[in-house]
């Protein structure tokens, strides 16, 4: 009797405390489709004082894609990535230092035969990042290659720039 009693009693103690672990892994497994946050890191730009970190993230549960900027450590920028909805296969391809006080972060878009192609040109002046120019590329399959140059005056401080003005399909 004094067995079946301690059998039960164990029986009780482990189904209670089954349920608590199943439902804490629940709670946590809930977090963390909340959190899931993928990065990609673009680029590690070196000038003189400052360094820069560009991190392309996605969020899985809202579909939110961005690029992270941070100067010196410090969060400097947050630019918001087309979806996919807004601009078909819209990439940012790269971020890449030109000379010792620009850089460009090249996008592009399209599908079927018209593809497009943005090369955003920054200067760095006095710890910040100007827009002072845009390269706009056109191309259809097997044709040759349109370029436009616009320069922008007065130039365009980056936290001021937001992409989504400057993608067209022209």
């Amino acid at each position: 009797m004094k067995f079946r009693l301690i059998l039960i009693f164990f029986g009780v103690i482990s189904l209670s405390c089954s349920k608590v672990v199943t439902e804490q892994e629940g709670k946590h497994s809930q977090i963390d489709v909340k959190r899931d946050i993928t990065s990609d890191t673009l680029a590690i730009l070196r000038y003189n004082n400052y360094n820069f970190i560009f991190l392309k993230t996605h969020q899985s549960t809202d579909d939110k894609r961005k690029l992270l900027i941070s100067r010196n450590n410090n969060r400097y920028k947050e630019i918001i990535i087309p979806s996919s909805d807004d601009v078909k296969n819209f990439s940012i391809n790269s971020v890449e230092k030109i000379d010792n006080n620009m850089m460009v972060i090249i996008v592009n878009w399209g599908g079927g035969n018209n593809f497009y192609k943005r090369k955003f040109i920054f200067e760095l002046e006095n710890g910040n990042f100007f827009l002072s120019e845009i390269i706009k590329q056109y191309y259809r399959t097997n044709e040759e290659v349109e370029e436009k140059s616009i320069i922008i005056n007065p130039k365009l401080n980056i936290n001021q720039f937001n992409l989504m003005d400057y993608i067209e399909n022209d």
